[in-house]
């Protein structure tokens, strides 16, 4: 894992800069699927979950498949270990297709190195989320190259604001129940006290995903637990702007 890029929660002066993100999936750029800094453990746990996902996804909405997906808001998620492997892995999931014409996502993350369960923390990581997304989307223009998209994916790394060190910041009362469910949330302080509240109990959480889009119309953000990834059918609605 060590070749895997690690989220900067609790680095220290003499903390090496993070590396930029790690990412899988087809870009236009591209003629196949690529893969950058991530591990062999979540590429192959992620891999399977997406062939079974659209796969499943398209057998249940058929023709009305591609154009689900081409409106496919981006959802962020954290993957709690062992579901890809070890350690926690955050990040986002959006829409994409290669040079050729092929569909699949592309899935921009980055393994925690530790636990954001304050409310100050979870503000930072889905500060850090939102930087992502833009590096993200810069990458489906026709136009861009891989470097530009690692050129984007370099300056997210360094320009986001990530806490230099711990601190000890409030923590949400109560804890999320480890349970699959769907929450409605409001952006802002709800958001990040339901994230901190899942980072309270990580051995709770294990064998978990949680998933969120601030993308889908609506005052309320939609936010699942999940055991272990999502299946075709949460999939299909998940494209369809739903969970």
């Amino acid at each position: 894992m060590s070749g895997s890029p690690v989220f900067g929660f609790g680095a220290t002066p003499s903390t090496p800069r993070p590396s930029p993100a790690g990412w899988y999936g087809k870009l236009p750029a591209t003629g196949d699927f690529v893969s950058r800094r991530l591990s062999p453990e979540f590429v192959t746990a992620w891999d399977a979950f997406l062939g079974d996902a659209i796969a499943g996804s398209k057998a249940l909405l058929g023709e009305a498949w591609l154009e689900h997906y081409l409106a496919s808001p981006i959802w962020q998620f954290v993957a709690f270990p062992p579901v890809c492997g070890a350690g926690a892995w955050v990040g986002l999931m959006m829409p994409s297709v290669d040079r050729v014409g092929r569909y699949f996502p592309l899935t921009i993350c980055s393994r925690l190195a530790t636990v954001p369960d304050t409310l100050e923390e979870a503000d930072a990581l889905l500060d850090w989320l939102s930087t992502l997304e833009g590096a993200a989307l810069g990458a489906l223009n026709p136009e861009a190259t891989i470097d530009d998209f690692e050129a984007a994916l370099l300056r997210q790394a360094e320009l986001s604001p990530l806490p230099s060190e711990r601190t000890a910041g409030a923590r949400p009362e109560g804890r999320l129940p480890a349970e699959q469910g769907l929450f409605m949330l409001h952006e802002g302080p709800e958001m990040s006290a339901w994230l901190a509240r899942a980072f309270a109990a990580p051995a709770a959480f294990s064998g978990h995903s949680l998933w969120w889009s601030f993308a889908v119309d609506g005052d309320r953000i939609p936010a699942a637990v999940v055991h272990g990834l999502p299946g075709s059918q949460s999939y299909a609605r998940m494209i369809g702007g739903a969970f």
